[in-house]
């Protein structure tokens, strides 16, 4: 089907082959499906590109990725590929400074609701994502633990329409986070990736102290400083 176009193929071409192979029922529930690198192999793309549709796909409760073990199908049927929200994501390739400014409006607006709700337990794993990050010297890896961190803070609120949006919305912020990370770990200078984690840090720090105006300034610093590395 893309033999003839590989190299022109974007992300809303990977998901709809995926959505087709389950819609043709290759796949059943509860059934593995192929690995990112096998899809990668077959339509001669890069893997991170099939790394954020099979996250889009998770989101939309289609997969489940369990790490070490491989991405697996849930029970969905053809009503649920065919609606239109499950391709939103794809039907236009976003501009990664509209993605930033969508996550600056929802991530400081909701800064005081998600003082109040966020757990001990929420926060933790913020802590545990960071160390994640500062072991690692793969991007995408660096990038799943970043996007978990800003995942955990929106869904902390138990807002289900918010999370709805927002998580909908993880395609692009994917996208964007993989770019991101592979600039500072290609650059080879400890020092964006070090800032990256201080800015996390002083995030989750500031959710920790229950601090709502430190952590309004440190979300804005953060995806002003994601800006600034994009546009270079």
């Amino acid at each position: 089907m893309y033999d003839n176009d590989k190299e022109n193929l974007t992300r809303k071409d990977v998901m709809k082959f995926l959505i087709n192979l389950i819609k043709e029922r290759k796949f059943k529930a509860s059934q593995k499906l192929y690995s990112e690198n096998f899809i990668a192999h077959k339509l001669g793309i890069n893997r991170s590109m099939v790394h954020e549709v099979y996250t889009a796909l998770e989101c939309m409760g289609i997969l489940e990725c369990i790490h070490g073990k491989g991405t697996y199908l849930k029970q969905v049927d053809n009503s649920v590929l065919n609606s239109p929200l499950c391709i939103l994501a794809f039907l236009l390739e976003g501009d990664p400074l509209q993605t930033l400014d969508f996550r600056r409006i929802i991530e400081i607006g909701i800064v005081e609701k998600v003082i109040q709700q966020i757990t001990t337990e929420d926060i933790n794993k913020m802590y545990e994502a960071i160390e994640n990050i500062k072991n690692t010297d793969d991007y995408m890896e660096a990038s799943k633990n970043d996007i978990l961190i800003h995942s955990i803070y929106v869904n902390s609120i138990d807002n289900e329409l918010i999370s709805f949006v927002y998580n909908m919305s993880v395609t692009y912020i994917t996208y964007i986070s993989n770019d991101n990370w592979k600039k500072i770990l290609l650059s080879e200078k400890q020092k964006f990736k070090k800032a990256q984690i201080a800015q996390h840090f002083n995030i989750i720090k500031s959710l920790e102290e229950r601090n709502v105006k430190k952590c309004k300034k440190y979300i804005l610093e953060h995806i002003t400083y994601i800006g600034d590395i994009l546009m270079k």
